[in-house]
């Protein structure tokens, strides 16, 4: 990637650990530079409108409530956060010890 960058002229300051390690403001200073030097896109014709797409009460309860639990990463939007299931896991593991203890506690 980052020699097909060079042949355009547009690998400035990324060196490929930045690229391995994920670094998320490098790499968008990064496609930043590469669409400043060649844009490919011709501007539309006429302005493009973005739907707002808003969580119910339930998305955001929810959305809350594993945060609550100190799950990382952090959930912002539920679709995109959780499709991994890492958040999931965690949830899973979290409630397991939750219900456990206070199971403990009782008894």
């Amino acid at each position: 990637m980052l020699q097909q960058a060079d042949k355009l002229g547009c690998r400035s300051f990324v060196t490929p650990d930045d690229v391995v390690e994920g670094i998320y403001k490098l790499n968008v200073a990064f496609v930043a530079n590469l669409f400043n030097n060649h844009p490919g896109l011709d501007k539309p014709e006429e302005p493009l409108e973005l739907e707002t797409i808003e969580e119910t009460r339930e998305e955001k309860t929810y959305r809350n409530w594993m945060n609550s639990l100190g799950v990382s990463p952090y959930v912002n939007w539920l679709y995109s956060d959780l499709a991994d299931g890492l958040v999931i896991f965690q949830v899973s593991i979290s409630t397991n010890t939750h219900i456990y203890a206070s199971f403990i506690a009782f008894w």
